[in-house]
């Protein structure tokens, strides 16, 4: 019968089982010189699966043998891996390697695109969007550049931005468009450029800005949209960057490409969104001669020529009756609507100015055509509305000069407006 005891009575138990037993073969997991007692166990990272063995055998690489007087190997588990023979333990897959099989004499390397973190695993995991890694076995994955980005799982490397959009960070899992006014003319764009003054990009994810079409113009980089020239201004070529004013003579509606000429039909100013008409041409006597106010003044004026005698004051109508001439008020565009109010154009608009005594009884002064004709009143003239009512002087609109007066003349009124 055999005794199993500890390594330090090994040699006593040999002899016991020897004495008792005789010469009997070893047991497998057991070995000697002779295959026959005294027997050894075999040692850890050995097996002896026969009996009456002279020896035991190496656990060959992928297995190990952690036991004394073992008849088998013991494979390698999943994650682990043992690349010696006679090991009584195996070891685990590294960071950055995996081992899905058992008896497996290595590890095996993440593939590029996938990493493993922790030691003794059985699969790697891919890199997230956002991230790659070209490399093998390693733990890490590489987050994208900025102007790259990857939108898929499991890559081995980015992407770059595609032309009309960019990447401002690391880590983008896509490229943003570039927005309306930018534009990105290349790959790989870390941002997007303003389109210049000139020019424009009406959408986002634009490669080059366009220039502004004929009539309009964009003054300021980063446009979205060209805004059109406005009225008394023109743009005759592209990608203008500011219109130019109309001459005096011509005129333009907004978005224009070129000014129309006035003709003979008006007059404008430089700039005009419009052409002022013209009066109708009207045929003066040919002994017109007047004592009409010019720019507030009452002067004596000599006209034979056929047009009329103009007061100098466009708040009247200037035309010739009968060899006299006529001024009529013009309320088009001073409209007071107060009898006893004077209205002129200044030169910042309409004045209103109140007549003194307007609507006052005033016997003895004959009204003609608006103006007092009053002998007695050294022939001053004096203005009042239109409606009959009377009038005095106009104070701090008109000075009052001494004229002499002429046979068949009579003096002209400023016209309001």
């Amino acid at each position: 019968m055999k005794h199993f005891v500890g390594v330090a009575g090994l040699a006593c138990s040999i002899a016991a089982w020897a004495s008792s037993a005789g010469a009997q073969d070893c047991e497998p997991g057991w070995f000697s010189e002779t295959g026959q007692a005294p027997c050894s166990m075999c040692p850890i990272g050995t097996v002896q699966p026969l009996a009456g063995q002279t020896a035991c055998d190496l656990c060959p690489a992928g297995t190990v043998q952690p036991g004394h007087g073992q008849t088998e190997c013991v494979p390698c588990e999943a994650g682990t891996s043992q690349p010696f023979a006679g090991r009584p333990a195996c070891s685990p897959c590294a960071a950055g390697s995996m081992q899905p099989n058992t008896g497996r004499e290595s590890c095996e390397l993440c593939p590029a695109g996938t990493v493993q973190s922790l030691a003794g695993q059985t699969s790697c995991e891919p890199c997230p969007a956002g991230s790659a890694q070209s490399s093998m076995g390693e733990s890490t994955c590489d987050a994208c550049d900025a102007g790259t980005a990857q939108p898929s799982t499991g890559q081995a490397s980015c992407l770059p931005c595609a032309a009309g959009t960019y990447a401002g960070g690391t880590g983008a899992e896509a490229c943003t468009p570039c927005a309306a006014g930018t534009f990105a003319d290349g790959t790989g764009a870390l941002a997007c450029t303003q389109c210049p003054p000139g020019s424009f990009a009406g959408v986002a994810g634009m490669v080059a800005c366009e220039p502004c079409g004929m009539g309009h113009f964009s003054g300021s980089p980063g446009s979205a949209a060209c805004a059109a020239c406005p009225p008394g201004s023109y743009a005759d070529s592209l990608g203008t960057t500011w219109c130019p004013a109309c001459s005096a003579g011509t005129y333009s509606e907004g978005g224009a490409q070129s000014c129309t000429s006035c003709g003979d039909e008006g007059y404008s100013g430089s700039g005009a969104g419009s052409c002022t008409p013209a009066p109708p041409p009207q045929k003066a006597s040919d002994d017109c001669m007047a004592e009409i106010v010019r720019n507030g003044l009452i002067v004596t004026v000599s006209d034979d020529s056929e047009t009329p005698p103009s007061d100098g004051i466009s708040c009247t109508v200037d035309t010739c009756v009968d060899g006299e001439p006529v001024h009529t008020p013009d309320r088009t565009l001073c409209d007071d609507d107060d009898p006893c109010t004077l209205e002129a154009c200044g030169v910042d608009g309409c004045v209103y100015t109140r007549i003194e005594g307007c609507g006052e009884e005033d016997a003895g002064v004959e009204m003609d055509g608006g103006v007092r004709r009053d002998g007695g009143v050294d022939n001053e003239a004096v203005a009042c509305s239109a409606t009959g009512a009377r009038g005095a002087f106009w104070p701090a609109l008109l000075a009052l000069f001494w004229v002499r007066r002429r046979p068949r003349r009579r003096p002209g009124v400023a016209r309001r407006r």
